[in-house]
């Protein structure tokens, strides 16, 4: 298991959104959605699973602190990561 984390400026659930498009069913991985809230959401499927929590960034809440737990799905998460605009 791998884990990633970045800070970006975008809003948790513009983070959870963008997670949904790229990792969800009818994204670019096409996992399926196992649990999701307003700034978590887990993904599990084809012997893998992806968890993608977003929040407030502790004494700046216009930075969002996001976390990737990765197994088997490294490279979609180094990916999805490089797509979020930096804080």
């Amino acid at each position: 298991m791998a884990r990633y984390g970045k800070t970006t400026k975008l809003a948790p659930k513009d983070v959870i959104l963008r997670a949904r498009e790229h990792f969800g069913p009818e994204g670019e991985v096409g996992l399926p959605i196992d649990r999701e809230s307003w700034n978590e959401v887990l993904f599990e499927g084809g012997g893998g699973s992806v968890a993608i929590t977003a929040l407030p960034q502790p004494g700046d809440p216009r930075k969002t602190d996001v976390e990737i737990l990765s197994r088997e799905y490294d490279y979609w998460a180094e990916r999805f990561l490089g797509k979020l605009p930096n804080a």
